[in-house]
């Protein structure tokens, strides 16, 4: 029988190896990791990765606002509205000089630079990855709405803009990109019932991009066939008059618990908001009284909707807005509850800092 040193035993112990951290106290590390940290964790120590997927997969993960300071030199923020925390993306994970996000699904965001190039990046995995479309030729405007159909990498990617003419009315133009191609496909189309573009995303929702007019109205572009239709059902939530005498926002967003096309109405910045949920099989919309555990984070470039993480924070519309709280010592996101039909914000409305330059990201593990 071999006989250990008590000092062999202590150079033993000093030096153990990371792999042999008991799976229970690597549980409670990864839940008290701060987001970015949980991301790196697998290139620590490779026996680590499973423990970290595995409690990552148990969690109910929910929106980030994502922006880039002024300062930043490309450097993004991540703002958590539950608890008003904010996680810096550090030099390892950055957007470099792409200042402009302008539409974000999968953890995958999309971004625009003042040199007009487009770049989509993943930066919630352990290695970035970023793919550099090609801009649209003659484009001139901006979009009014960009959304893609799935993740950046695979065969069947179609990255899809679509934009308004202020001059006429019924012209829709739509751009899109193929994963792999040079150019985009451009098409101006004259739409067959009166419509005006909103300022939101396009959802791509069972093989068509479904577009949400500002008086409630759907457009739908096919990518198979290349058209575009506006339906004459689902009618209008409102009408051509009181569309013009009330200032608003609108948003269209596929629920995360049924799937179904839901569309969200922000009033005079949140004073009153409306949810309507698309019946399919009579093609008109529903008044949505309560969501009952889930949440819709509403954005012009990006909006999205969740199963919430626990009772007390579901039923609500998360504005893309903070508040710092200063008076209360806390912060957190501004946000409309169907329940008590009232705007929710830990400061002041003057405390509030309404971000125009940022994204509704959905971090992936």
């Amino acid at each position: 029988m071999a006989i250990i040193s008590k000092e062999e035993k202590i150079d033993e112990e000093k030096f153990r190896s990371w792999t042999d951290i008991p799976t229970d106290m690597m549980g409670l590390i990864v839940h008290n990791l701060p987001l970015v940290d949980r991301i790196r964790l697998g290139s620590v120590c490779k026996s680590w990765r499973w423990v970290s997927d595995s409690i990552c997969d148990d969690i109910k993960p929910w929106p980030k606002l994502m922006y880039v300071p002024d300062t930043s030199r490309g450097q993004s923020k991540l703002i958590d509205p539950l608890d008003g925390k904010s996680v810096d993306m550090n030099e390892e994970i950055t957007v470099d000089n792409y200042f402009a996000p302008c539409f974000s699904k999968d953890g995958w965001v999309v971004f625009i630079n003042d040199d007009e190039d487009l770049s989509i990046v993943n930066m919630f995995v352990e290695e970035e990855e970023i793919i550099d479309p090609p801009f649209p030729r003659h484009f001139q405007c901006c979009f009014d709405g960009v959304c893609f159909s799935s993740v950046p990498t695979s065969s069947d990617f179609r990255l899809m803009g679509v934009s308004g003419s202020l001059v006429r009315e019924s012209q829709v133009d739509i751009y899109v990109w193929r994963h792999g191609e040079d150019e985009w496909s451009q098409e101006e189309f004259e739409s067959n019932l009166p419509f005006q573009v909103g300022c939101n995303n396009p959802v791509f929702h069972e093989g068509l991009f479904y577009c949400l007019g500002r008086e409630g109205n759907l457009g739908v572009y096919n990518p198979e066939e290349e058209t575009w239709t506006v339906l004459d059902r689902p009618r209008p939530l409102f009408s051509r008059r009181s569309n013009c005498l009330q200032g608003h926002d609108c948003f269209l967003v596929e629920s995360a618990e049924n799937k179904e096309l839901m569309s969200v109405f922000v009033f005079n910045d949140g004073e009153r908001v409306t949810v309507s949920r698309l019946d399919e099989s009579k093609m008109a919309w529903r008044n949505v009284d309560d969501l009952g555990d889930e949440m819709i984070f509403v954005d012009a470039r990006s909006s999205i909707s969740v199963v919430s993480p626990s009772k007390e924070t579901g039923n609500r519309i998360y504005l893309p807005r903070f508040s710092d709280g200063a008076a209360s010592r806390r912060g957190g996101g501004v946000y409309y509850s169907l329940k008590t039909k009232k705007l929710h914000t830990h400061a002041e409305r003057d405390a509030e800092q309404v971000r125009t330059d940022c994204v509704w990201v959905m971090p992936s593990f």
